[in-house]
């Protein structure tokens, strides 16, 4: 876990037009601070009745990680990942990967 004060400094550093409340406040969110999290998005077809199609994943170290996005991938189903929760479709449009958004 990410403690307050480390986040709000690299939101700071790292998204300089979002005011750090607002990062700090889709951080609790989307993470829980957890620099490592993953929401495996479980395809509409797949998804029994009154599932909110989310499997939340949180791993405690970068290759528990790595070794949950590599099953998801092999199951080619997105996901998001990391302290703001960024979908896989929107790595390319950021020009990052999963394994960047793991270190925060």
């Amino acid at each position: 876990m990410l403690s307050t004060t480390a986040f709000l400094a690299l939101a700071m550093q790292c998204a300089t037009t979002v005011h750090p409340d607002t990062a700090l406040d889709i951080a609790r969110v989307e993470s829980g601070f957890n620099p490592y999290a993953i929401a495996e998005i479980i395809p509409q077809a797949e998804r029994k009745p009154g599932n909110n199609g989310v499997i939340s994943h949180y791993p405690k170290s970068k290759d528990e990680a790595l070794s949950i996005i590599d099953r998801i991938e092999k199951k080619k189903r997105r996901y998001s990942v990391g302290l703001m929760q960024i979908t896989s479709t929107n790595f390319n449009r950021y020009g990052m990967s999963a394994r960047d958004l793991l270190i925060p």
